[in-house]
C-alpha cells in the first residue's frame, strides 16, 4: 500500500485553516481547528473542528467533536460526529460514538456505546421518538435445556421506568 492511501492527506494541499499532526509527532492538550485536521501521528486530549480525517498511522485519545470524520487509524474515547462518521478498512473507533450518519467500510471496527444524534445531515432530517431499552436479565430457551426469558424495562427520555415487558425468547 502507498503512503498516500495511508495517510490522512495530501500533503501539497494544506491551506491556513488546517492542521497537520505528522507520523511521529504526540499533541498532548487541546487543539481546535477552524476547518479540518489531518493525524497521521497522535493526538491525546480534546479535538475541536469541522472535519478529521485520522489517517493509517494516526491516533486520537480523547474526546473528538467534529461535524463530519473519515477513520482509517483509530480514536478512542469519546467521539461526537454532528453529520457522517466513515469509518475506513483498518479504521478503529473504541469508546462513547455519537453520530448524524455513519458509513463503515469492510474490514472496520468499532465498539462502544452508539447514539445517532439529532444533528442529522439535512438530506435524512426527521424527528423519530424512540424508547431505550435495558436488558436486566437475559434467558435463551435451547432445545433440551429448560425454557427462559428476558425481562426488559423500557424507559422515556428522562429514564423514567415506564413499562416491563417479558418475552420469550426462543432458539
Amino acid at each position: 500500500m502507498s503512503d498516500i492511501n495511508r495517510s490522512a492527506v495530501n500533503k501539497n494541499s494544506l491551506d491556513e485553516n488546517t492542521a497537520y499532526i505528522g507520523e511521529g509527532v504526540v499533541l498532548k492538550g487541546e487543539i481546535s481547528v477552524p476547518d479540518t485536521i489531518l493525524v497521521d501521528g497522535r493526538v491525546e486530549g480534546e479535538v475541536t473542528a469541522k472535519t478529521i480525517r485520522v489517517g493509517a498511522t494516526g491516533s486520537v485519545a480523547g474526546t473528538v467533536r467534529v461535524t463530519e470524520a473519515e477513520i482509517k487509524g483509530q480514536v478512542s474515547e469519546k467521539i461526537e460526529v454532528k453529520q457522517l462518521l466513515t469509518v475506513r478498512t483498518g479504521g478503529v473507533v473504541n469508546g462513547a460514538i455519537s453520530y448524524g450518519e455513519i458509513e463503515l467500510e469492510r474490514g472496520s471496527v468499532i465498539s462502544g456505546e452508539f447514539i445517532s444524534s439529532e444533528h442529522r445531515a439535512p438530506k435524512s432530517q426527521q424527528k423519530i421518538e424512540t424508547a431505550h431499552t435495558k436488558v436486566e436479565r437475559i434467558k435463551f430457551q435451547v432445545p433440551g435445556v429448560a425454557v427462559v426469558s428476558a425481562i426488559d424495562t423500557l424507559k422515556d427520555g428522562q429514564g423514567d421506568q415506564n413499562s416491563q415487558q417479558e418475552r420469550k425468547v426462543t432458539a
